[in-house]
């Protein structure tokens, strides 16, 4: 084909071409096929089908299939299940008598003693006020030297005005725990307990229980290398609208969190876990896992059932499956947790 040949031509050009060369118009179309092709396997990808990471699916992406079949069992909860239905207290807080005053007959039962009580309760949550501790520190003079001194506070108390910790807590659980927004909690303050509560203020409360969580942090750097197996993932997160990786390391009972600028090896060696742990590592194909020879590795389920894929897409499991195993390290293809 002709390098000074643009893509886009006319029916005229065409026409005229082939009946100046006709081989180069077939070659020429056959690369137009192949390039159609390669641009609708790309369009069709998504995390679901390929290697790409579920950030990188466009709105209009099908949603996943289950790949459970069906079990032939009504929905809802099945015979033996637990359930969930609200239980009675053998100690409520309080308990309201409501006396029987007349018969239906007409007598007046007022005197009359009670022979036994239908009980039924109701669980609510008391009235939402904020209740107002003061803190004194009693100011003595010595009659030794004569000096005035104050009892100190406890150290948690450093503003004339401030709100308690459990309050506190409660705004940073919502803000992060709830992803509730700032504005809205501030004005759920003030409508149902009357303050209005401050951006800085709302922000504090956050920074302290990050600080208060960092011991916990720290413990679970130390202990999750120890343990048999360990479940790795990461996903994207926009930060200050620049993308950033949020990695995850459990078990059953533990949940280790980072925020990382990137998935190499060196962002998960930052974290400090898995360089120190020997046990079996779970995760899917990323290449930064696969790099660290200092544990077993193996690989979750869904990946697993994806490694058949005939279609041979450049960066399926199969193939990255093929060049782990080629590498003669120990794998495991299943993992009874």
């Amino acid at each position: 084909m002709c390098a000074e040949n643009s893509v886009v031509k006319s029916r005229a050009q065409l026409w005229d071409w082939g009946q100046a060369h006709l081989d180069e118009l077939v070659d020429y179309t056959l690369e137009l096929q192949q390039e159609v092709c390669r641009l609708r396997d790309s369009a069709a990808q998504n995390s679901s089908n390929s290697s790409r990471s579920p950030s990188t699916d466009r709105p209009e992406t099908p949603k996943p299939k289950s790949l459970r079949r069906k079990s032939g069992r009504p929905s809802g909860g099945q015979p033996g299940h637990p359930g969930r239905t609200l239980q009675s207290s053998e100690k409520p807080q309080h308990i309201q008598i409501h006396p029987l005053r007349e018969c239906e007959c007409g007598e007046d039962l007022a005197q009359e003693p009670a022979l036994d009580f239908e009980r039924r309760q109701v669980f609510d949550l008391p009235t939402l006020l904020l209740e107002c501790t003061e803190h004194r520190a009693e100011i003595k003079e010595c009659p030794n030297c004569g000096r005035t001194s104050r009892a100190p506070f406890p150290h948690d108390l450093n503003a004339p005005v401030q709100y308690g910790k459990n309050f506190r807590a409660l705004l940073a659980y919502l803000y992060d725990a709830q992803v509730g927004a700032s504005l809205r909690i501030r004005q759920m303050g003030q409508e149902m307990f009357g303050f209005a509560i401050s951006e800085a203020t709302l922000q504090k409360a956050r920074q302290e229980q990050y600080d208060a969580l960092e011991p916990f942090e720290n413990r679970l750097v130390e202990i999750l290398p120890q343990e048999a197996v360990l479940h790795a993932d990461e996903t994207s997160v926009p930060i200050n609208k620049v993308n950033h990786w949020l990695h995850v390391l459990c078990t059953p009972l533990l949940t280790f969190f980072s925020v990382q600028p990137n998935r190499s090896k060196e962002a998960i060696q930052a974290i400090g876990i898995i360089p120190r742990f020997a046990g079996w590592l779970m995760h899917d194909f990323l290449s930064s896992y696969l790099s660290f020879e200092n544990c077993l590795h193996t690989f979750c389920k869904v990946i697993t059932q994806v490694d058949c894929d005939p279609s041979g897409r450049k960066g399926c499991p199969s193939r990255a499956w093929r060049r782990y195993s080629s590498t003669g390290r120990p794998c495991l293809r299943k993992v009874e947790i």
